[in-house]
């Protein structure tokens, strides 16, 4: 037997259900649900990660409080996110950059603990992904990637 498949098992089926408001999602054999979610204010579908062996009411009511509540999310992103940053040597305003902000992806990291992360990309710096980490509707802290 290979080592992947002594590690990851041989036996996973990968499922794929019907979650009612997002639509299809997938699973992986590291327990991850795969699908997307369509945030009316942004007018745009993120792609969606869920860290569960189920998708229950637990995900269903914290995605749904995320996409009801992301006009005051990015309201409050772009009162704080970068508040302790100077701006760019060239001159850009994090203003500017928050503005840019491309915002592609929901990970809900522990559903029970209401803790989930929103990426994002910026064209003035295109080497880095922004991770901006929640607790239920409050902002924790970002990250930078790359």
């Amino acid at each position: 037997m290979s080592l992947l498949k002594r590690l990851f098992g041989s036996n996973f089926e990968p499922k794929t259900i019907n979650v009612p408001g997002i639509g299809t999602m997938s699973n992986d054999k590291h327990g991850q649900w795969h699908g997307v979610m369509r945030i009316s204010f942004l007018d745009k579908e993120l792609d969606l990660t869920i860290n569960t062996e189920e998708v229950s009411d637990v995900e269903l009511e914290l995605i749904n409080r995320i996409e009801e509540n992301f006009e005051k999310i990015h309201q409050q992103l772009k009162q704080d996110l970068f508040e302790d940053i100077e701006d760019f040597p060239d001159g850009t305003t994090m203003e500017q950059v928050f503005e840019s902000l491309s915002f592609d992806f929901i990970h809900i990291r522990n559903p029970t603990e209401r803790k989930w992360g929103l990426s994002a990309t910026s064209e003035f710096d295109d080497n880095h992904i922004f991770d901006i980490l929640f607790t239920d509707l409050e902002l924790e802290t970002f990250l930078m990637d790359g």
